[in-house]
């Protein structure tokens, strides 16, 4: 079904849909969404991210959850070099999206990334945890950025 909204500025017809199936009445792109951040729409407190030009709400963080993050983080702590930087939910600019991965290995220094997010070329290692039902465990799913592999690990951490 495609409905036409009428406003008084203009006529808008849906030619997207999302994948619930509800029209897509606006895309965003990264630069509108860091100015919607600048000028207050959107704040630390919305836990939202930029996802293929939608906004996106972020799952809650529950204890069993960031303690698989904590764990991990040190895990990657004592074998990755410095001058890597080992990064938790760290926004990354990529073309249409801004996500916020779970953790992430990036070229460093950490001084370059003073004044900007790290972009995609400047990923080493991305990393998701999730509950897994069947294991009830939590996975991690690991991409390895300079190649097309991904693998997937359980961790130790319940």
């Amino acid at each position: 079904m495609n409905r036409t909204i009428r406003s008084t500025a203009r006529t808008l017809k849906p030619s997207k849909t999302a994948n619930d199936g509800l029209p897509v009445i606006k895309r965003f792109t990264v630069e509108e969404y860091h100015r919607m951040g600048e000028i207050g729409l959107l704040s630390e407190a919305d836990r939202c991210e930029l996802l293929r030009g939608l906004i996106m709400e972020k799952a809650v963080i529950n204890p069993s959850h960031r303690y698989g993050l904590q764990q991990t983080t040190e895990l990657l702590t004592e074998i990755i070099p410095k001058p890597y930087c080992i990064v938790s939910q760290g926004p990354i600019t990529l073309s249409d999206s801004e996500p916020e991965p779970d953790l992430a290995v990036w070229i460093g220094p950490a001084q370059r990334y003073r004044a900007r997010h790290a972009r995609a070329s400047e990923i080493v290692l991305l990393m998701e945890v999730w509950k897994c039902p069947i294991h009830q465990s939590h996975m991690i799913a690991v991409r390895n950025c300079k190649s097309t592999q991904r693998r997937k690990y359980l961790s130790t951490g319940s």
